[in-house]
């Protein structure tokens, strides 16, 4: 996929599928869609449409998530003009504001189509790189998250950043990121493992959490674990315990061996 593509695409006509737009689509992904990212269940038909657009949408959905111009809402031209000719014109600016939002998906939104397209979306992986090597990005969150949505290939890509990160939030942000990956991220378990190790409580909380459910291979983790049941800090002793108890009996022996 071309930068030239990407950088055009606002310019491009998009994609549909069966008489919707792609940015209809993504706008009804969301479905019953709860607080996290990981845990939103999407909208099965949208999901489906999605899909069926594939890859043509990534020009679009990299331009929705990364490009600053999204961010500079036309609301404020808007209410400008409003602003010239009057009060009696802010009812006015009001809808056209509200129109204005709705005319491309949120990055939230966006997050979850790239969640819809899974490995179909790896061609985009170079441009959200990119994203991410820049840490006071806007859409640092975002790009990391749609990376771990990509699944497999954007393991290597995420790894560089887990020891050049030293914000606690972004710290986590990524950990999370590995955690909603599954055992598909399980070739990053050591590097979650040191993360647990480090000195802000908060990036150790969020490393016990997602080890647990990285990987059912008990000896990959359970060690590390075990050590978290005696954190200094409540939260992630409290987390330890119950990544713990996911293992059942497979924990016996080690806390055997322990205490």
């Amino acid at each position: 996929m071309s930068r030239t593509t990407f950088a055009d695409s606002e310019f491009m006509s998009q994609p549909a599928y069966n008489g919707k737009t792609l940015t209809q689509w993504v706008n009804e992904l969301e479905g019953n869609a709860v607080a996290y990212f990981h845990t939103r269940t999407l909208h099965p038909e949208a999901v489906d449409a999605v899909r069926a657009i594939g890859r043509e949408a990534l020009p679009f959905l990299v331009q929705w998530l990364v490009n600053p111009r999204i961010f500079e809402r036309p609301p404020r031209q808007i209410f400008e003009r409003a602003k010239m000719l009057g009060p009696l014109a802010i009812p006015a600016a009001t809808i056209g504001s509200l129109a204005w939002h709705h005319e491309f998906p949120s990055a939230a939104s966006t997050v979850l189509a790239f969640k819809a397209l899974g490995p179909l979306a790896s061609p985009a992986i170079p441009e959200l790189r990119q994203v991410i090597q820049v840490s006071n990005s806007p859409s640092w969150i975002e790009a990391v998250q749609a990376l771990a949505a990509i699944g497999a290939e954007a393991v290597p890509v995420l790894l560089e950043f887990v020891n050049q990160l030293d914000d606690w939030h972004l710290q986590t942000v990524l950990i999370e990121g590995f955690g909603t990956m599954g055992s598909t991220a399980r070739e990053a378990i050591p590097a979650i493992i040191e993360c647990a190790t480090f000195p802000d409580p908060r990036v150790r909380y969020a490393a016990v959490y997602a080890l647990a459910g990285m990987t059912e291979d008990a000896d990959a983790v359970l060690p590390t674990l075990l050590k978290a049941i005696e954190d200094a800090d409540a939260m992630v002793r409290r987390t330890a315990v119950r990544a713990i108890g996911r293992f059942g009996r497979k924990a016996y022996s080690y806390i055997r061996q322990y205490y």
